[in-house]
């Protein structure tokens, strides 16, 4: 569940950051969560967070969840709340586990990152918002549950890489299978 509020953080820092715990049979897997390099495994821990915050939203059906506006601003956050939106426009929700990959950090300057990474999402399924049954994903070719994702992140003022701007592509062939 998702609390309205923040709480005192479990990752060891002083930012009181928002609890998210995702609901039983909604996944998230992160390859690759240490760098050695203390900036990125920061930009990578935030995004993992927002990341969760997206899931929750879609899952909970709440657009204007106070963790989607923590890990994300501007063009972004617009872009957030209108995709989990159109779950909820549709009548749709979904379960099973999403898996990112081959993330690739670069840290820009001491305020700004990017951050280039991949998910697989062929472990997870629509489902019918009001019945919680299967429903088809629309998606026609296999290749549809690969997606590259390319983002620009800054470190805000509490110390939280937010993502700024982005965007995705589905069946990127950086991220199908060999």
């Amino acid at each position: 569940m998702t609390s309205a509020g923040p709480s005192p953080s479990a990752t060891g820092d002083a930012i009181e950051r928002p609890v998210i715990k995702l609901p039983n049979g909604v996944k998230n897997v992160f390859e690759g969560r240490r760098t050695g390099d203390a900036a990125k495994d920061a930009v990578l821990a935030d995004s993992e967070r927002g990341i969760d915050a997206e899931s929750d939203a879609i899952v909970r059906g709440t657009p204007t969840s106070a963790a989607l506006r923590f890990y994300n601003k501007g063009e972004t956050l617009l872009s957030e709340v209108k995709y989990v939106q159109s779950f909820l426009d549709g009548g749709i929700s979904y379960k099973g586990t999403i898996r990112y990959f081959d993330r690739r950090v670069t840290v820009v300057d001491d305020k700004t990152a990017t951050l280039v990474y991949c998910a697989d999402e062929s472990g997870a399924v629509n489902t019918d918002r009001r019945t919680g049954k299967t429903r088809k994903s629309g998606q026609t070719r296999r290749d549809d549950n690969y997606v590259l994702y390319n983002t620009r992140l800054t470190l805000n003022s509490k110390g939280v890489w937010q993502s700024i701007e982005g965007f995705s592509k589905r069946g990127a062939d950086t991220c199908l299978p060999r």
